[in-house]
């Protein structure tokens, strides 16, 4: 075991003091604290012996001149996770039902950029068992989709498919309230959850976690991301400036047989503008707009759901799929008559930015 000290700390950054000839690289894990329980992940290195390193727990109780432990390790979650189980990015249960035991698997230093395979001959549907969406924006089976709507909504949609079609379903959540993840535990997932009052590097680390467990599931996966993990990574980077992102030889490339049948990004849930009263449509609905990206990972399906008092239906206008049939598009072109719209505010995958509905969809 390597043995160094924790030479200064800055918040949530450290810098280490270690032997110049086994300096640990960007992505070790070490461990300090008066038990060895708080977690530092090395950053990058500034010289011979020294590294600066990010806690991923409350440093509280931290001080100069600690021991600091390396043992080789890096960041690891269970193998393929466990049912129902929750755990943080580096594999430490949350819900006080004891350890998890058996292999575990390295987490990446970030997300795959190629997550998806692309099956030969075109996209084929992936029935998600809510009549509505398979009618209108069926999703794609290995392909991903962008839902907007709340959690719990997106997560009921999640369960579906994965109940559906005999999946295992793996749940990364970046904040979020417990009654969320209390849901999808409840329900069998392998939830890799970290709360906002988590270390933003911590929070950056749930993506590929879960995509780690996801690889090692076992058998078909459905994979859903939950919460802004997009802003945590930015948060967690502009803490130490100049991060090192080496790709070790543990990194593989997803292929045909470990990859998902689906990916599930939650996008924010479209915000409620002023109430409009729609007289043709007979039924006063609010009118709302869809909101900006907050990812630049690129999606296949666009779904967007609203909500009109307890029903929710498929905004047409905001949501697109490569298998949707000439209905979505027929839906969206009605709506701009009523709205007196222009064509040209629209595009080929019917995103146009405007709310209301023609009629109401059940979705469950």
């Amino acid at each position: 075991m390597n043995l160094g000290k924790l030479y200064a700390l800055r918040g949530l950054v450290a810098e280490l003091t270690f032997p110049a000839e086994h300096t640990p690289g960007a992505g070790r894990l070490v461990h300090t604290g008066r038990d060895g329980t708080i977690r530092l992940e090395v950053v990058r290195q500034t010289g011979r012996g020294l590294v600066v390193a990010q806690c991923l727990d409350d440093p509280t109780g931290l001080r100069l001149g600690l021991a600091v432990f390396d043992d080789g390790r890096v960041l690891e979650v269970p193998r393929g996770g466990a049912a129902g189980r929750v755990f943080d990015p580096g594999g430490v249960p949350l819900d006080d039902l004891g350890p998890i035991d058996g292999p575990r698997v390295p987490v990446l230093l970030e997300a795959t950029d190629d997550l998806l395979f692309r099956a030969r001959g075109g996209p084929a549907p992936l029935a998600s068992g809510w009549p509505a969406v398979d009618a209108l924006c069926p999703l794609v089976r290995g392909g991903s989709a962008r839902v907007c709507a709340p959690p719990e909504l997106v997560l009921a949609l999640a369960r579906s498919i994965a109940e559906r079609a005999g999946a295992t379903l793996v749940c990364g959540v970046v904040g979020g309230a417990a009654e969320t993840v209390t849901a999808a535990a409840s329900a069998g997932a392998r939830v890799v959850w970290a709360s906002a009052a988590t270390p933003p590097l911590l929070r950056a680390r749930v993506r590929p976690a879960a995509e780690a467990v996801a690889r090692h599931a076992g058998g078909p996966v459905v994979l859903l991301h939950l919460g802004a993990g997009d802003d945590a990574v930015a948060e967690a980077d502009a803490l130490h400036l100049g991060r090192e992102r080496p790709r070790a030889a543990h990194e593989p490339e997803w292929s045909a047989d470990d990859a998902p049948l689906l990916v599930i990004e939650q996008a924010p849930p479209p915000k409620p503008l002023r109430p409009r009263s729609f007289g043709r449509l007979g039924a006063s609905l609010d009118a709302m707009r869809l909101p900006e990206p907050t990812s630049d990972r690129p999606a296949d399906v666009t779904l967007t759901l609203r909500a009109t008092g307890d029903d929710w239906w498929i905004d047409p206008t905001a949501s697109s799929s490569p298998l949707a049939g000439r209905e979505l598009a027929d839906l969206a072109e009605r709506m701009a008559e009523l709205w007196g719209v222009p064509a040209a505010t629209r595009d080929a995958g019917q995103r146009a930015w405007l709310g209301g509905a023609l009629r109401r969809l059940s979705v469950a």
